[in-house]
């Protein structure tokens, strides 16, 4: 399969596994995001999103029909992942769930049901991810009418990363993005931040 590299400006810095401040930045930083050639993006202006301090989103589209498939946000707006529908079991909901246990306690909760996250790729916990429901279409009422797979993993200093994508059409049982190619995009962020920590640590 041909990928494409989408570059794109965003305010924070992409960097799975940082452990310093200075290895965050706020100021802008270039960010290679792999992406399938069935899939583009544009960075989001939708005011879903600009009610929240500090976060970018892309937005991701099918390149045959131009239809939203998708998005990915860096954060640190406790806010934002709380109303998107990320939580922790049994906590304050003001405070930034814990995504570094071995054991998960994170809840994806849909209108319908809440499912438990667990790691997106083996041997390591700092990547969760879950299949739930979702729909795909733009009513008032929601109706479970999609699949869509949500991540998240955990920055520092309360920053992350998220990203959701409509993975079938329930409706027409069409498929609208592979799991495996969402694992694809997540381990090229993770090799990302391992090659910066590696020049940071020079």
């Amino acid at each position: 399969m041909r990928f494409l590299h989408i570059q794109t400006i965003l305010s924070l810095a992409l960097v799975l596994t940082a452990h310093a401040e200075s290895n965050v930045k706020l100021d802008a930083s270039r960010v290679d995001i792999t992406l399938p050639s069935y899939m583009h993006a544009k960075e989001s202006r939708s005011e879903k999103y600009s009610a929240y301090e500090k976060t970018k989103c892309l937005e991701v589209f099918a390149t045959s029909n131009k239809r939203f498939v998708g998005d990915f946000c860096i954060s640190e707006d406790v806010h934002f992942l709380r109303d998107m529908g990320v939580i922790e079991r049994n906590v304050d909901v003001n405070a930034l769930p814990n995504m570094n246990e071995q054991r998960s306690s994170l809840v994806f909760a849909s209108p319908m049901s809440q499912y438990e996250m667990k790691p997106l790729l083996e041997n390591d916990s700092r990547i969760q991810a879950s299949i739930v429901d979702c729909d795909i279409g733009s009513g008032k009422i929601y109706r479970p009418t999609a699949t869509c797979h949500v991540a998240v993993s955990s920055i520092s200093n309360n920053r992350f990363i998220y990203s959701y994508f409509f993975v079938k059409n329930n409706l027409n049982k069409k498929q609208l993005v592979r799991v495996s190619d969402i694992k694809k995009i997540w381990l090229n962020l993770k090799k990302q931040a391992a090659e910066a920590n590696a020049l940071n640590a020079k």
